[in-house]
């Protein structure tokens, strides 16, 4: 299983969860079967709807950058192929990381971490630039390849630098339990070695999988975030669709006017100034106390059946590690496919509601209330800050950088006028 990064200071990184693949038409699941979507739902609805309840797909490898008080920290998430594939698919994937790695800048931080599928063992014996002697096993051929990417790119192995019991090494288990093997790692460039403080993998964590948990503990100073704005509070004008609630807030509002009908003094200079205020504090005033402001509510989509499913397999974790027994590991393994097959259908049921309220909000004419539940079922997220490059294709990544490279990049385009520019048309 891939590692997870903690940062000591303010912030913490983990895995990232895969995307899932689109379906069309009907699909048989393990929990039922999936209809094809209603077709008086907007297009956008129905193609999110597929999306979700779609097969997962492996990400091969994913980038992400943290910045911290100096520098640029970029961590590399991967799945190697495994050391049973063929060389021209290994030799491609290799190709595919040293192409991630020559784009990192040799001052920034670079962390590598995944299901590699290479042991690399313990004998470090002239590899000692990119382990340590704490290996587990004997190394095979994904591992050296992996050693031969970490001494080229001067890279180090963090689970082989650090003494810990071999069980705390170990991150597979084959399916059957008899083999166990150190496949999972997590690799820092040497000239940041030192702010690695830790790395061991984790047995008792109930993760549903064969691999353990691996943990990497790094020590770095975070650049301090510039101060928040609070954002403004909005009032829930949806309850304003409900008759009561309209004539409730009506009533409030004839009330506070007529109070203040004698309050306002025409011959006052700045009478239209205190109008205007009198007018907003009575709105703002009415709206609080019979509207309220509106509230981010995000929806469980696991039930407390699927909950108590999920306690009862870490149980079933613990039996396991201590017995060991042909029993115990069917027992996990049960309560393992009754935890997946019972989110799949509170997964479904989830999107099965969400295509309900677009449905219902369309025939209402609330675009926003449609737009809102596609955004959420198209998983997307705020818009990111593109990445700015130089003309060579090397990202600018200091801030003095990019300004140069914008500055450039004017100067470039309004130093000509339209008439040298319609000429090299």
């Amino acid at each position: 299983m891939p590692g997870r990064l903690q940062a000591r200071g303010q912030t913490k990184g983990g895995t990232w969860p895969s995307r899932p693949q689109g379906l069309t038409g009907s699909s048989s699941l393990a929990a039922g079967t999936m209809t094809a979507p209603d077709e008086s739902l907007p297009q956008e609805v129905r193609s999110s709807k597929r999306n979700l309840l779609g097969p997962k797909n492996t990400i091969k490898i994913g980038t992400w950058n943290v910045r911290t008080m100096f520098e640029l920290s970029k961590t590399a998430q991967c799945y190697a192929p495994t050391n049973d594939a063929e060389d021209d698919i290994k030799d491609e994937w290799y190709e595919q990381v040293q192409r991630e790695i020559s784009k990192t800048p040799q001052h920034d931080m670079l962390i590598i971490m995944g299901d590699l599928n290479a042991k690399v063992g313990s004998d470090n014996s002239g590899r000692e630039d990119a382990m340590g002697r704490h290996g587990c096993g004997s190394i095979n051929d994904n591992g050296e390849r992996l050693v031969d990417l970490c001494l080229s790119n001067r890279l180090v192995i963090g689970g082989t630098i650090f003494p810990h019991k071999t069980i705390h090494k170990l991150t597979w288990n084959s399916p059957d339990g008899h083999t166990i093997n150190q496949i999972d790692h997590v690799m820092v460039n040497k000239k940041w070695q030192r702010s690695v403080l830790d790395v061991r993998a984790y047995r008792g964590a109930d993760v549903g999988s064969d691999h353990h948990l691996v943990v990497t503990k790094v020590r770095l100073k975070l650049r301090a975030s510039p101060p928040t704005k609070q954002r403004c509070k909005v009032f829930d004008t949806s309850k304003l669709r409900k008759p009561e609630i309209r004539r409730e807030f009506a009533l409030e509002l004839r009330n506070r006017f007529k109070a203040l009908e004698n309050l306002v003094d025409e011959e006052e200079p700045n009478v239209v100034e205190t109008s205007w205020d009198t007018i907003t504090k009575v709105y703002s005033e009415t709206a609080k106390k019979v509207l309220g402001h509106r509230k981010r509510k995000d929806k469980e989509w696991l039930t407390q059946e699927t909950w108590r499913k999920i306690e009862e397999r870490k149980v079933a974790k613990q039996k396991l590690l201590t017995s060991k027994t042909q029993q115990a590991k069917e027992a996990y393994r049960n309560k393992d496919k009754q935890v997946k097959r019972s989110a799949r259908r509170d997964k479904r049921a989830f999107v099965e509601d969400l295509a309900t309220e677009a449905e219902q909000a369309a025939t209402r004419g609330e675009l926003s209330t449609v737009y809102r539940i596609t955004k959420k079922l198209c998983n997307q997220s705020s818009a990111s800050s593109v990445p700015i490059k130089d003309k060579q294709g090397k990202l600018l990544t200091s801030e003095r950088e990019q300004t140069a490279r914008w500055a450039q990049h004017f100067e470039e385009v309004l130093s000509e006028s339209p008439w040298v520019r319609e000429e090299k048309a």
